[in-house]
């Protein structure tokens, strides 16, 4: 499967693309300034349009496991969002971001991926995998091993392919 892009807040991406298809053209947009507000605007209700149907309850709570990259090296790390909802899930793994990183939100060999870029390391985004921890686990099962932390957790990856699918958002 390719990868399919939920959600960016790249503004400066959104900006290129809005510019190739002609819109701020057609919509007599041409400073700067106007340009990066109406991709913002673009960008947040992208979003919220989005993730609306991924309003999805799971028997398990969220969390994203993966791969922390800093200037000084990677590791293994992981946090709970706090919900079983898929979309409140997407909202608090942004929310525990820099508002100065570029997030991605996105699908990859069935897998629901966020990746920062930018933060610590401006050359390798830091990468994290929403997963529910398996039934014979807990929280006190993760440590500092992604393996580890990828064996006790189930992805979900499948279940927002089904959304998307059923919806015909792509």
């Amino acid at each position: 499967m390719n990868k399919l892009t939920i959600w960016s807040n790249d503004v400066i991406e959104k900006i290129e693309e809005l510019e190739k298809t002609g819109f701020f053209a057609d919509e007599g947009i041409e400073s700067d300034e106007e340009k990066f507000d109406v991709a913002y605007d673009y960008i947040q209700t992208t979003f919220e349009d989005t993730v609306a149907d991924l309003n999805i309850d799971l028997d398990e709570e969220l969390f994203i496991v993966g791969e922390l990259q800093r200037w000084n090296g990677r590791f293994s790390c992981y946090s709970q969002l706090k919900t079983s909802n898929i979309k409140k899930a997407i909202h608090n793994a942004i929310a525990k971001f820099s508002y100065e990183s570029t997030i991605q939100v996105y699908i990859d060999d069935e897998k629901l991926m966020i990746a920062q870029y930018g933060h610590d390391n401006p050359t390798a985004p830091s990468l994290f995998e929403f997963r529910t921890v398996k039934s014979d686990f807990n929280e006190d099962d993760f440590g500092d091993n992604h393996e580890k932390n990828l064996e006790i957790t189930d992805s979900i990856g499948h279940v927002v392919l089904k959304a998307f699918n059923d919806n015909v958002l792509f």
